[in-house]
């Protein structure tokens, strides 16, 4: 049988581990899409990952992005390329990332969205409402379609 999607997880450390995408997981990340599709042909994917790559701060503010910009980005601790590799790949349809607790805002980077969760849980930093990203994906079709989903079911901002 033959996926729908590809997910992708990758282990950004934090916590008493440095904060970065390590060369050997953007390797392993290479070998098994390309793997993918030389097995199955191109597959749509998405990929999450705690902590921003540096990229996410080129991409802060454009006008054609949605969302609450209410924090700084707070990147990995290195510039590894990591979202033009995800990129050059061409079958990311958007990457997904937390840490930044008052951002939730998606942008468009090199033809994927790049995109924040939502503040969802009682601990850590801030104040901000609570909610979470919901992504939605419909059989036959590489959109991808993502909006928050606040505690009280209240739905804001989206694609």
């Amino acid at each position: 049988m033959k996926p729908l999607w590809v997910l992708y997880f990758l282990d950004s450390g934090g916590g008493s581990y440095p904060e970065l995408v390590y060369d050997d997981q953007i390797e392993w990340f290479k070998n098994t899409s390309t793997q993918i599709k030389l097995q199955y042909g191109p597959l749509p994917a998405l990929t999450f990952f705690h902590i921003p790559s540096t990229a996410y701060q080129t991409v802060y503010h454009k006008t054609s992005c949605f969302g609450m910009f209410d924090d700084q980005v707070t990147p990995q601790i290195k510039q590894n390329e990591l979202l033009k590799v995800i990129a050059s790949f061409g079958n990311t349809k958007a990457v997904f990332v937390g840490h930044d607790h008052g951002n939730d805002w998606c942008c468009p980077f090199s033809e994927m969205l790049v995109c924040y969760g939502r503040h969802t849980g009682y601990g850590g930093y801030g104040r901000w409402p609570r909610g979470s990203r919901t992504i939605l994906l419909t059989e036959g079709s590489t959109h991808v379609k993502t909006y928050v989903r606040m505690e009280d079911g209240t739905i804001i901002d989206g694609n």
